[in-house]
């Protein structure tokens, strides 16, 4: 089977987790969507953008971190209504004697990785995946590539095509995102069993977007994130795709 790896590391970044409020938390790995949206950087152009979005390809990502940091910082807006709560007036922004921000604002702790280190694999159609990385490969991107944030430079890639075979599986190798069976695209019979055995929480993972009054709304599919050893199923070893003894879980990006 040919798939494409894309590999990248970025010394900080920043993989939200949605509706974190007070403390902004990070994922371990991206979320498809951050995924998909670093594909599309390099390719750059709409029409393989759009070639690239109908192609019903699948996503399979893992990778780890060296560490996590915390930084305190603020939240701020330029909201009226919040400026009028803490200052006499909306031209006076001084609280206590000192000159403070316009608009409203809160304190605020974001937590982010170092040494951010992942492979996004993608299946796909041949000529698809070579387009991909013939993008890469060619530095002509929309912006810098970035690990979502802008702040968050990606200052190493590689890109290859590999012919993987399917092995025995005994962990995972780093962190990943195992899709519930309805997303799935792997051929394992037993991959219900699997799902379900193995621990961890179930997220709603955002894919692909449509943009409807100038919002994006997306596509979301459930997955668990996971990093740790496979059980074995009817005590026998599972069977995956893999690359260098990491599983390959591949997800749908819509839902069959």
């Amino acid at each position: 089977m040919k798939i494409l790896q894309i590999h990248l590391r970025a010394p900080t970044a920043h993989f939200a987790i949605p509706f974190a409020m007070s403390i902004k938390r990070t994922f371990p790995i991206p979320m498809y969507s951050t995924a998909i949206g670093i594909v599309c950087n390099a390719l750059k152009y709409k029409e393989k953008i759009e070639k690239f979005l109908t192609s019903q390809f699948s996503m399979a990502i893992i990778g780890d971190y060296g560490s996590m940091q915390y930084e305190y910082t603020w939240l701020r807006s330029f909201s009226l209504k919040h400026h009028k709560r803490r200052f006499p007036g909306k031209e006076d922004r001084r609280f206590m004697g000192e000159v403070e921000h316009p608009g409203g604002q809160m304190p605020n702790v974001v937590s982010y990785l170092l040494d951010a280190d992942f492979r996004i694999y993608v299946k796909a159609p041949l000529d698809i995946l070579k387009m991909i990385m013939e993008s890469f490969l060619s530095g002509d991107w929309i912006t810098h590539l970035h690990a979502g944030r802008a702040e968050d430079i990606i200052d190493f890639f590689e890109v290859d095509l590999l012919d993987i075979q399917v092995e025995k599986i005994y962990e995972t190798n780093g962190y990943t995102w195992i899709p519930s069976p309805e997303f799935a695209d792997l051929d394992f019979k037993d991959y219900e069993s699997l799902f379900n055995t193995i621990g961890g929480s179930i997220f709603l993972v955002s894919t692909i977007y449509k943009v409807s009054n100038g919002k994006r709304h997306f596509e979301r599919i459930r997955a668990k994130l996971y990093n740790g050893g496979i059980p074995l199923i009817n005590f026998k070893p599972v069977v995956l795709p893999a690359h260098n003894e990491r599983p390959l879980f591949f997800a749908r990006m819509v839902k069959e």
